[in-house]
């Protein structure tokens, strides 16, 4: 007869592989995001900046982009506070857990904006987002028509002559670094999945070889 013991290490074992499968499969999101994703939203803006045909068609995928890392950013946060014996007190995730505290916040103004109408906030309401390239700085923006804004960039620290971000979303005047989270999460992720061996058959799990995508053909037309 099995035992409750056993019932239970059973169930703890079976939440964790699929915990860090999740894990796995939102992380490599955040990185598809980042690194593929950023590249080609903040090119399509830059190269639009140096031709002067600006138009407020390049800045939405800003936006499109941004409010998605920080929404796979959170839920990132979410399963791995989820995933059984990853202890909260390691220093590493304490760190990880106060870093994403105030990114959880912004996210919960973005699900509930409509929440935000009547504020006092000088940023536009949907905040906006600027990053530096070389000696650039580029800032997208959506300005509220209703009431005056003020968009806010990236300080420059003059002793060292370096911008103090690279890329941030700045929200009623709060600065969220999502370089400094997006590096943060790699290094939660490596330090996570390390301490477990996850095989699927027998073999390394691997997340490029779990999928589906095909098509269903009808043997007849549809009118």
């Amino acid at each position: 007869m099995t035992s409750a013991k056993n019932l239970i290490q059973e169930s703890v074992n079976a939440k964790l592989l699929q915990a860090l499968i999740l894990l796995n499969r939102q992380h490599e999101i955040i990185v598809y995001l980042h690194e593929d994703r950023e590249v080609a939203v903040l090119k399509e803006f830059e190269d639009a900046i140096s031709k002067g045909s600006q138009t407020v068609l390049c800045v939405y995928p800003v936006y499109e982009y941004v409010f998605s890392l920080i929404d796979n950013l959170v839920r990132y946060h979410k399963i791995l506070n989820s995933v059984p014996r990853v202890s909260q007190k390691d220093a590493i995730i304490s760190n990880y857990n106060r870093l994403l505290a105030p990114l959880k916040d912004a996210r919960n103004k973005l699900q509930h904006i409509n929440r935000h109408l009547d504020n006092t906030f000088s940023d536009p309401l949907m905040g906006s987002i600027c990053w530096n390239r070389e000696s650039h700085q580029f800032v997208a923006s959506l300005s509220d028509a209703a009431r005056a804004n003020s968009v806010a960039g990236v300080d420059l620290d003059t002793h060292t002559g370096k911008f103090v971000a690279q890329f941030v979303y700045i929200e009623n005047e709060i600065h969220y670094d999502l370089r400094e989270i997006t590096a943060a999460t790699r290094e939660v992720h490596e330090f996570v999945v390390n301490r477990f061996d996850v095989q699927i058959d027998g073999k390394p799990y691997d997340p490029s070889m779990h999928f589906q995508a095909f098509r269903i053909d009808f043997g007849f037309s549809l009118r």
